[in-house]
Order: C-alpha cells, then sequence, then structure tokens
C-alpha cells in the first residue's frame, strides 16, 4: 500500500475530511492573526504513520470521512442549508475575539471526532506528535508585569511573580526579574547538556519537570517570590512539575465540542496563599523573625497522555480564577485545531497558538474588572 504524503496518516491509512460545507464555511471566514496564556497543541506529522480509525457517532450531523482517498461517506448538509456569515458574539467583548471563527465552526465540526490511538500502535503514535505553541502576556497599565514563561520543541513553563515583594525593593527584590530568571533557568536545564535533558538517566517526564524546577530554583541569581509550572513532553505522555497556583490543564475534542480531561490542583497554605518558590538577600532574611520558605521538592508532579488535536494549556492564576471551565470551553471551540485544519486540506487557517492564548488572556482580564461577574476566586 503506497501512502500519500500530502495527506495527514493513520495507522496505515491516510485520512481527510470530505465536507464541503466545512471546508466553503473555513474559507469563507477572514482569519485575522493576532498575538495569544499559554497555548500548545498536537498534531499528527504528516508522512507518518500512527493507529487509529476515525470514529462517527451516532448523531445525525454532517459528516464524511476518506481513508487512502476513497470516500466512505458524504456530508448530508446541503449547501446553504448552515450560513457562512460571521454570527454575533456577546459572551466577551470583540477584541477577544479577534482571530478566531466563530461559534459556527463548533457547529460545523460537531460529530467530527479525531481517529481513537491503537494501544498497540503507542510507540508509531508518540514519533509523530509534535507540539506547536504560543503565549501571551498582558502587561501591568503601570509597573512592571511579574509573569514569565518559555517555550522550546518539547517543553513549556510559566512563573507568577508575587507583586507584593515589591515593599522589600530597597533589598535588592524583584519578583519580575526573579519569575523571567526562573524560566530561563528552567530552559537551560531541559537544553541540551541540561540537568533535565532528555535520555539523561532514562528519568520519567515528570521528573524531568520537576529537574528543571528545581535546577532553576537551585541556579537563579535575581531575589523574589514566584509561583511555577514546568510542562515537558515525551512521545504521548506529558509531565509536569507545579509549584503554587500556576497550572495545567488538557482539553480533546469530542463530537460536541472541546472538554477538560485533566488538570493540575493548585497548592494554597490557605486561601489566597500560594506555594511559591523564595530566594531573599542575606540583609532581609537576617531582619525577619521566622523564616519558612517553599521549595522546589514542594512541587506536586503529574504525568498525563495526549492525543493528536489535544489543547494544552500553561497559565498562572488569573486564568484559573477568573474564568470557568465553560467559558474556557467557549473560546477553544472558536478555534480551529491545526489537525482538524490539515484533515480539511486547509493547514493555514488552523488557529495559531499565540492567539488562542491571547484570546484566553483578554478574556481573564475582562472578567476580573467586571464587579458583576461571578468568577472562581469569589465562589
Amino acid at each position: 500500500r503506497i501512502l500519500s504524503d500530502e495527506h495527514p496518516i493513520f495507522g496505515d491509512s491516510n485520512a481527510i475530511l470530505l465536507s464541503e460545507p466545512i471546508r466553503k464555511y473555513i474559507l469563507g471566514r477572514e482569519v485575522v492573526a493576532s498575538g495569544g496564556a499559554a497555548h500548545l497543541g498536537n498534531r499528527p506529522s504528516l508522512g507518518q504513520s500512527a493507529g487509529g480509525t476515525l470514529q462517527k457517532s451516532t448523531i445525525a450531523r454532517p459528516w464524511s470521512v476518506a481513508f487512502n482517498l476513497d470516500a466512505i461517506g458524504e456530508s448530508n448538509d446541503e449547501d446553504g442549508l448552515l450560513d457562512p456569515a460571521p454570527k454575533k458574539i456577546t459572551h466577551f467583548k470583540e477584541e477577544v475575539y479577534e482571530g478566531l471563527y466563530d461559534t459556527e465552526l463548533k457547529l460545523r465540526v460537531d460529530d467530527f471526532v479525531l481517529p481513537l490511538p491503537i494501544q498497540t500502535g503507542r510507540a508509531d503514535r508518540a514519533r509523530r506528535l509534535r507540539l506547536l505553541s504560543g503565549a501571551h502576556i498582558l502587561k501591568k497599565p503601570a509597573g512592571a508585569c511579574e509573569d514569565a514563561f518559555f517555550v522550546a520543541d518539547d517543553a513549556l513553563g510559566v512563573a507568577d511573580g508575587v507583586g507584593c515583594m515589591v515593599q522589600f525593593a530597597s533589598y535588592g527584590v524583584n519578583a519580575a526579574a526573579y519569575a523571567a530568571d526562573l524560566m530561563k533557568q528552567a530552559l537551560v536545564a531541559l537544553g541540551q547538556g541540561g540537568d533535565a535533558a532528555a535520555g539523561v538517566d532514562g528519568r520519567p517526564v515528570d521528573e524531568r519537570a520537576a529537574s528543571a524546577l528545581k535546577s532553576a530554583e537551585a541556579n537563579v541569581m535575581s531575589y523574589g517570590a514566584s509561583t511555577i509550572t514546568v510542562m515537558v513532553m515525551e512521545g504521548a505522555l506529558v509531565g509536569i512539575a507545579s509549584l503554587g497556583d500556576s497550572g495545567f490543564m488538557q482539553l480533546r475534542k469530542t463530537p460536541r465540542g472541546m472538554v477538560v480531561v485533566n488538570r493540575t490542583d493548585e497548592q494554597q497554605h490557605s486561601w489566597n496563599c500560594p506555594y511559591q518558590l523564595t530566594r531573599l538577600p542575606p540583609s532581609l532574611i537576617s531582619r525577619l523573625r521566622q523564616v519558612n520558605l517553599d521549595t522546589a521538592d514542594d512541587a506536586e508532579k503529574f504525568v498525563f497522555e495526549v492525543e493528536e488535536g489535544d489543547l494544552l494549556l500553561l497559565f498562572s492564576d488569573g486564568l484559573r480564577d477568573n474564568m470557568h471551565d465553560h467559558e474556557i470551553q467557549h473560546l477553544v471551540d472558536c478555534c480551529l485545531p491545526p489537525t482538524f485544519a490539515d484533515l480539511a486540506g486547509l493547514p493555514e487557517h488552523a488557529t495559531p497558538p499565540d492567539v488562542v492564548a491571547r484570546a484566553l488572556a483578554l478574556a481573564a482580564q475582562e472578567r476580573s474588572m467586571d464587579p458583576t461577574a461571578k468568577v472562581p476566586f469569589v465562589e
């Protein structure tokens, strides 16, 4: 059997979507590229092999799949049945949706699900997974932004500096610099020759993430305090090490949109008092009566399996505190995942990761400034 390199490959077959209404909808939308909190999407590399079969639910919605370019179904949607014109969205301000599709995208792809992995083909599936990453930070109207991040081919990190440390600025404490330094050192640890580099001692993926976090704590030079989350991907597994109330969320496409399948838990000593890494100058420590500091050893570790099309989010507490799951799902359902864009033969129309991140960050900011909003932080 000869496979085409022009189409995604699942198992021993090519796979494409043959739904003209979906293609017309995508092509009829003008995707505006903008900037985007940390988003990572998985998709198969073309020309490589992986296990799986395309699934169709029993609900009668438009669907069509081709294996080896032989159609086994036709769309039951007639041209013009669904209006391709953009719909007015009122959930958030208009700027949140810049670069996204409207809510009709979810209706168009309802009932489409990606191939289920074949357990015996896990090694092949792992080889073809890769990360597409982007990030977005919202600066403060005044003063330094204490948030920081890093992105790499197989890893992502986020740190949220503790703003109240500004009261110790005269001692040389700078939470923004500390958070940025943590991200720099974690990335160095994950690179070639680093303490958490791939292949070192054959350690599990969550141990690599924890090692990167610990290396960052040990090698940082700035003074400050910060929460931190580091994620590392190896094949079909992601390992996370997280300290404090920054975190990780994994969403997956179902016949009725994206749903949360995994997440990390926040660590708090008490309400609104999260665990955090802290480095203080000796001159300040000598003035404190008692110093009990959290360390990298207090970080929690997680391992989750990932599949094609999964959306992986790393974020500071600004997202967790201000956005409910259904609001996050609403926004990501307005995004076209790279895998679905590939299957439709329109890879250039996928929603860029940084656009997704920007939308989530702006939505969280909007909720935080709305005195009438019922946000998780106050519930």
